[in-house]
């Protein structure tokens, strides 16, 4: 993504004799000359910015800098803003980026994207510009704002749609207060924009989607088994896994081969178009909304009901009351894996005051099915280097020290079938033309996806998370996302470091925790000490 223009500058958070003559922008900090280099008020924001990720120190004469200065402290209206913002998503679109980060750091404002994942620096504001275009987008351009902007406060909402591309069906707005020393009373902002475009631009059945998405055989067999019961279906993964697409494609597809059912999907507000789904707008994010939208949909004649997120035990509790009435219900939550998602559930119903609550969700006629997922990027066909090459290096060469790290190379032939795939699996190169110079070219899913039964449920009902587990990979041939993970890599598709952190766990886990314990011996083999 190309840098952030300048567009105005605001000088009141700078120590007094620093004002018009220090200015943060096009990534480094500027100041005039006639202020010494060892000044401490200098050093001081010098020192704060580099810790935010501004590196580069220019010093110019005092005609040159009041000329730059003047250059970038031009006033500009709340249309020119706007104008920014809008150039802002579009750029990220055309980037292909998921997300923009801006933080308002009092003295200078960072833009960073994230791109298939990783997140890159984007340019600065200088000085309060960021403050003006965080408020300008929270006010002016988001609809379902709780409120006018508060600096103070955490707050949601979702851009406009004329301020969009049109390939960009929403924009999820949050802001948080921030701890910034450079900042009028040490508060900042962070803003965070997730953008929500389905890339794949995949039509079809079931099977023609999930199989876009990443999703292998096995996995889809499960879904086209639980698209035809009565029960809950619950997606999970953390935030950025890709959850909203894979709920969008679920019910669509649904929707288009089942066309004697009725669809509806209750979100806050609707995220992704979809084909023959009656979409119901939640106004606000409060329980009491969710529980009113859940109870007005049983009454609108529904076969199938999506619930967009459970945030909360009452979110939850009205879910599952729609899913004893016989309803197939789809929904998402955060949880760390598949049979997490239980506890997860759990949790939230003792929060609600629910006694008992594995009792009523460890239920096989309530909870259908189990899903985690998360995305890792796919390897560039072009750049991407045979291991062969990396163990080849020296291991102090710069190439493999940056992307194959010599504990994380121990982790992988651990946790790989070295032996028929040595020739097979790739690391990330240096970058190329084809893929803009990232090593990486779109991104795929890991997953795992449980059919619950009856026996695995008992054992959740009793707290016994090993015998559920071992009864999943052992009686139903179940396969972690890691296990997922591990496949592609030894196909050559993913690569092992940056794989490995979008997992959150060591590429050999499960191999060394296979046994459900560990020894001091296992830790140093999971850390990659280990010989």
């Amino acid at each position: 993504m190309s840098e952030v223009k300048n567009e105005s500058v605001h000088n009141d958070t700078l120590p007094e004799k620093l004002r018009g003559k220090v200015i943060v922008a096009n990534g480094a900090v500027y100041y005039s000359n006639e202020i010494p280099a060892d000044d401490h008020e200098l050093r001081a924001v010098i020192s704060y910015a580099r810790r935010k990720g501004i590196e580069e120190i220019k010093a110019l004469p005092t005609t040159e800098f009041a000329k730059f200065y003047n250059e970038n402290s031009k006033a500009v209206s709340e249309s020119e803003v706007q104008e920014m913002g809008k150039n802002l998503i579009q750029r990220a679109h055309e980037a292909g980026a998921s997300d923009i980060h801006i933080a308002d750091h009092g003295s200078f404002s960072t833009v960073r994207t994230r791109n298939l994942g990783m997140m890159e620096d984007s340019g600065t504001l200088p000085a309060k510009v960021g403050e003006d275009l965080i408020r300008t987008i929270y006010n002016t351009m988001t609809q379902g704002a709780s409120s006018s902007f508060s600096e103070t406060e955490r707050q949601d909402g979702r851009m406009k749609r004329e301020y969009l591309p049109k390939e960009v069906h929403s924009v999820r707005v949050h802001t948080e207060p921030i701890q910034s020393l450079m900042a009028s009373g040490d508060k900042g902002t962070f803003m965070a924009l997730r953008l929500l475009y389905d890339i794949t631009g995949v039509t079809g059945t079931l099977e023609e989607r999930f199989a876009a998405l990443g999703y292998t055989p096995a996995h889809i067999s499960i879904f086209q088994y639980l698209s035809n019961r009565s029960g809950m279906t619950l997606f999970s993964g953390p935030t950025g896994s890709g959850k909203t697409t894979a709920y969008k494609h679920y019910l669509e597809s649904g929707a288009e081969t089942y066309r004697d059912k009725a669809y509806m999907s209750i979100e806050s507000p609707p995220e992704y178009p979809m084909e023959r789904v009656n979409q119901v707008h939640v106004d606000g994010n409060d329980a009491l909304g969710w529980k009113r939208a859940i109870k007005g949909a049983m009454r609108s004649d529904p076969d199938v009901i999506g619930v967009g997120e459970i945030l909360d035990g009452e979110t939850a509790l009205a879910a599952l009351d729609a899913a004893q009435t016989g309803h197939s219900i789809l929904t998402s939550m955060h949880a760390s894996s598949a049979l997490d998602v239980i506890t997860r559930l759990a949790g939230l119903l003792n929060n609600a005051d629910k006694k008992d609550p594995r009792d009523l969700i460890c239920d096989h006629s309530i909870c259908a099915g189990l899903v985690h997922q998360r995305l890792v990027a796919i390897l560039c066909p072009k750049c991407k280097m045979p291991l062969t090459a990396y163990r080849d290096m020296d291991k102090e060469n710069s190439l493999r020290r940056k992307h194959l790290p010599e504990p994380v190379l121990k982790r992988l032939l651990k946790a790989v079938d070295i032996k028929n795939h040595m020739e097979t699996i790739h690391v990330r190169g240096e970058g190329c033309s084809h893929c803009n110079g990232k090593g990486f070219l779109g991104r795929t899913v890991v997953a795992e996806v449980i059919a619950t039964d009856h026996t695995l449920l008992s054992h959740l009902r009793k707290h016994d998370f090993t015998r559920a587990h071992r009864h999943w990979l052992e009686e139903q041939g179940g396969k972690s996302f890691v296990q997922h993970a591990i496949q592609l890599i030894e196909e050559g598709k993913l690569d092992p470091f940056e794989t490995e952190k979008k997992l959150g766990l060591p590429l050999n886990y499960d191999k060394v925790s296979s046994n459900y314990s560990l020894s001091a011996s296992d830790i140093s083999e999971i850390s990659g000490q280990g010989s």
